[in-house]
Formats: structure tokens, C-alpha cells, sequence
């Protein structure tokens, strides 16, 4: 099972890598900015919306691991 903190790394790692901000991903989540960073912190139990942030980054294997 794959860590939050192992989550948050491999998302802002992705976001880098798109020359995204984390702005623009809570926007596509309809989240704001704050929540999302709760969830990549492992603050909130948000299972749903990790995998749509797997889904949407295309995160190999991400979407099954999630608890």
C-alpha cells in the first residue's frame, strides 16, 4: 500500500513536470487549493478524490494503491 507521503511526492513530482500548479489541479478536482494540499499531506481521508488526482495525472498504478 502506497504512503501519503510517497502520494504527495509522485503528484507534485507529476505537477512539475506538466508545469502545472496546484491551483490548476484543485480547480479541475472543484477543490480549493487548501483542501487539496490536506489531502497530499495525508490530513484528510479523501480516498475518492486521490483517485481522480491518480486518474487525472496519470499516475501508473496510483488509483489501485489508494486506501
Amino acid at each position: 500500500m502506497m504512503t501519503y507521503e510517497t502520494f504527495e511526492v509522485r503528484v507534485r513530482n507529476e505537477l512539475l513536470k506538466r508545469k502545472m500548479k496546484a491551483y490548476q489541479l484543485a480547480k479541475m478536482l472543484d477543490i480549493s487549493e487548501a483542501y487539496l494540499s490536506d489531502i497530499l499531506r495525508g490530513k484528510r481521508d479523501a480516498t475518492e478524490q486521490r483517485k481522480k488526482i491518480a486518474y487525472i495525472l496519470n499516475l501508473d498504478g496510483d488509483s489501485n494503491d489508494i486506501r
